[in-house]
């Protein structure tokens, strides 16, 4: 197990176990060729769905406002005494 972890490893080769300011990657001798200033934002990665499900919310609250306005419209002209002689 000793000498395993690649971190402390390399705080023992300094002789000391104060915190270093080594890095997994550069104990291991991996290094990375992308800086953080070349990696796209969270928010281009990730873009937020609030407009999607805005849309989404406004098109079914006027899809069953229609649909109750046309439900009240029926039910008020076939209970009128114009709808009962007529048929509806």
């Amino acid at each position: 197990m000793q000498g395993s972890d690649p971190v402390e490893a390399a705080r023992i080769a300094h002789g000391s176990y104060i915190v270093d300011p080594v890095s997994r990657q550069d104990a291991a001798g991996a290094h990375l060729d992308i800086s953080a200033r070349e990696l796209p934002s969270r928010r281009e990665v990730y873009p937020s769905q609030r407009v999607k499900l805005t849309r989404y919310f406004f098109n079914t609250l006027l899809f069953i406002f229609i649909t109750v306005m046309v439900s009240l419209f029926w039910w008020g002209i076939s209970e009128s005494p114009w709808g009962q002689n007529n048929g509806m």
